[in-house]
């Protein structure tokens, strides 16, 4: 009997494997981390995997641990045929909107790939203006293997990020909610308002600097 995490990963394989023969060998998954935070950039990520790729426990990025998701981020970065990402900072999606940065770091992870694939997995909607072939599927990030690998690379790598922003800005405890909008994160900003990282087109963001007197946060922080 096999084990489980091989069963899933057996299922996640064979999922994308039309897919596979339609990119002539070359297919990569897509996703991106940190569309939701109020404070931080997003993050994608592109993978391309070779057909004898093997990982164990490899899921979607929110169904793992922490620990699980650094284990297999040093995994797939070793034993992927090509791993590019790309982060847009808090200042990017205030300018372009957070779909539109999103599409952009999709876009430019793409493009930074060493291999030039011959088909994109998406989770979620199509990227518009991407010149490869490109399939887009809900909770694609659960469905196959190189999307689920994208997830956790682009997971890892936002992470990391705001690990660094908190020795930065510490009051706000980015190591712990990496710039979403907890209790405590809600608290901080209300406490001491928001810094330099956060997103100032987010409504909670927008309403706490509102409060502020004088010209707009973002503006005395430039």
């Amino acid at each position: 009997m096999r084990p489980n995490w091989q069963e899933r990963f057996l299922e996640l394989k064979e999922n994308e494997r039309t897919y596979v023969d339609e990119a002539g060998g070359f297919l990569a998954g897509v996703d991106e981390a940190g569309r939701g935070p109020l404070a931080g950039p997003v993050v994608a990520a592109a993978v391309v995997l070779p057909n004898d790729f093997i990982v164990e426990r490899v899921d979607d990025s929110k169904r793992l641990t922490p620990l699980r998701r650094e284990k297999l981020h040093g995994q797939i970065c070793d034993g992927a045929a090509s791993v590019s990402w790309v982060s847009l900072s808090e200042r990017v999606v205030d300018e372009a909107g957070i779909l539109n940065a999103t599409y952009i770091a999709m876009r430019e992870a793409i493009a930074a790939l060493s291999v030039t694939p011959g088909l994109v997995l998406v989770d979620g909607r199509e990227i518009p203006g991407l010149d490869t072939p490109q399939a887009a599927f809900p909770r694609a990030d659960s469905r196959f293997l190189s999307v689920a690998c994208a997830s956790v690379v682009a997971k890892c790598v936002r992470d990391a990020l705001m690990a660094e922003a908190h020795l930065a800005y510490p009051q706000y405890g980015f190591d712990a909610h990496k710039g979403y909008g907890t209790r405590r994160h809600i608290e901080a900003l209300l406490r001491y308002g928001p810094c330099r990282i956060h997103r100032f087109s987010f409504r909670p963001v927008r309403e706490i600097e509102k409060g502020s007197s004088g010209r707009p946060l973002h503006q005395r922080l430039k």
